[in-house]
């Protein structure tokens, strides 16, 4: 095969004309143009058919970069549950063996009402964060 082989190509009349338009307002040949569209569509051809094995590979690589930071998320957020339970736990176990039974109120209604005072100081701080 020649360094730069050659094919035939047949236009119509119209697709002629436009091609020699745009080859002119380009200043280049209508060689040049043809031969221009088709590495693009050649390109845009390799892309397409290749699209799927890309996108596997984007996901792959960003699993593994993102992997080790979504553990550690994990493990912060269990040991913050952890946390939690446990002084839920030491709350209701001072109130037991500390408070004098008739001083006593109903441990889960306050547990109940420090929840909710614990949501809404939460949300408070969030919107100021994004004030």
């Amino acid at each position: 095969m020649s360094a730069n082989p050659r094919i035939n190509v047949t236009f119509d009349d119209e697709a002629f004309n436009q091609i020699k338009l745009i080859a002119y307002k380009e200043g280049k040949s209508m060689s040049e143009v043809i031969r221009e569209w088709t590495y693009e569509r050649l390109d845009g051809e390799l892309s397409k058919n290749n699209i799927d094995f890309v996108c596997r590979l984007i996901r792959e690589q960003l699993r593994d970069v993102l992997q080790p930071h979504v553990d550690r998320l994990a493990a912060i957020s269990a040991k913050g549950g952890v946390q939690s339970a446990t002084a839920a736990y030491l709350t209701a176990e001072t109130i037991a063996r500390f408070v004098p039974p008739d001083l006593q109120e109903d441990v889960q209604e306050v547990y109940l009402q420090a929840r909710k005072k614990a949501v809404r100081y939460m949300q408070q701080k969030n919107s100021s964060l994004e004030d």
